[in-house]
């Protein structure tokens, strides 16, 4: 039973650092067979170390932002927040002198 468990360990180790790459990723480029090779090594059977490489590759990274998406949303939310904010410093200032008036 411990013997089993450390080879699942290892098995979910070697998958979540894939997984954690695809995080960080628009697109995945995988070797496949170095990832077959190590969860054989891991022991996992080479029937299920496919089918695990397989549905990794099959991860939809369509809607994934990149690192320049999110830069350039940030752009975006800092070109439209300052006006916001100057607008809405001059309405409280016009407020402000109406009620001091």
């Amino acid at each position: 039973m411990l013997k089993l468990t450390a080879k699942f360990n290892r098995v979910i180790l070697i998958v979540s650092k894939v997984i954690n790459l695809v995080k960080y990723m628009a697109t995945l480029t995988i070797d496949t067979h170095k990832f077959i090779t190590q969860l054989k090594d891991a022991g996992v059977e080479e029937k299920q170390a496919e089918a695990i490489v397989n549905g990794i590759k099959d991860i939809n990274l369509e809607h994934v932002a990149t690192k320049e998406d999110i830069a350039e949303l940030k752009a975006d939310l800092f070109k439209w927040l300052i006006p916001i904010l100057l607008g809405q410093i001059a309405v409280f200032a016009a407020v402000v002198k109406l009620l001091i008036a």
